[in-house]
């Protein structure tokens, strides 16, 4: 039974790729991009955008009248690849809470900046940085276990403390550019908040109390 969706629409975009049976005959398709409202997950497919005779789809006349977060209905045939089968543009479903994708990606993956997922380009710097911290400490434990394994048929205690030692020194590396630098940490700079005039004056508050006067000990000298 073919397959329906609601999506709202991101992107669309002519792409051609090369056939795999004979690389110099180039397949002309259309992207589309966006957000699959009835699954609630990103929505990303291509399909023809021109018959053998060279003109255009159906399809891809329609897709060509989209734009940014119109909406449409997808219906794709029930094989493993979900090829598309025709494409009805329509208003927004009722009850859709989808919000605009103009600064973000394809729901799909996105881009830095938020997109259909709702991050924020905070929210996606952290996992960027995140990501990054991983790919480096997997590269550094992966060559600090080749550096430190010269004799692997014996892992003591000695040698594991050896490889972490190591592979802190390769994390800081990828991080910094310096073995014994910072490592990256996840997390996001708390935002700076600015001052007002007279911030920095010192004002006592109401329950302040005077500061008592300093009384001199007696020294025990006589007189």
């Amino acid at each position: 039974m073919p397959t329906t969706v609601q999506v709202k629409v991101n992107t669309v975009q002519h792409i051609s790729i090369p056939k795999k049976s004979d690389p110099s005959v180039n397949l002309n398709y259309v992207e589309i991009t966006g957000y699959d409202n009835t699954n609630r997950k990103g929505f990303k497919k291509r399909f023809f955008a021109t018959k053998q005779d060279n003109t255009a789809t159906v399809n891809a006349e329609i897709a060509d009248t989209l734009k940014q977060d119109d909406w449409v209905e997808v219906v794709m045939d029930d094989t493993s690849y979900k090829n598309v089968q025709t494409i009805r543009k329509i208003s927004a479903p009722s009850g859709a809470d989808v919000p605009s994708q103009s600064q973000g990606g394809s729901g799909g993956g996105g881009k830095r900046g938020g997109g259909s997922n709702g991050m924020t380009k905070e929210e996606w710097a952290l996992k960027d940085l995140k990501k990054e911290i991983s790919i480096h400490r997997q590269a550094a434990l992966k060559n600090a276990v080749v550096a430190c394994s010269a004799d692997s048929s014996k892992v003591t205690k000695a040698k594991m403390e050896q490889i972490e030692k190591m592979a802190l020194r390769m994390t800081a590396f990828l991080d910094s550019g310096d073995f014994d630098g910072p490592m990256l940490k996840a997390e996001v700079p708390s935002p700076v908040v600015s001052k007002e005039p007279g911030d920095e004056q010192d004002v006592p508050g109401m329950n302040d109390q005077p500061t008592p006067p300093t009384v001199a000990e007696d020294d025990d000298i006589p007189f």
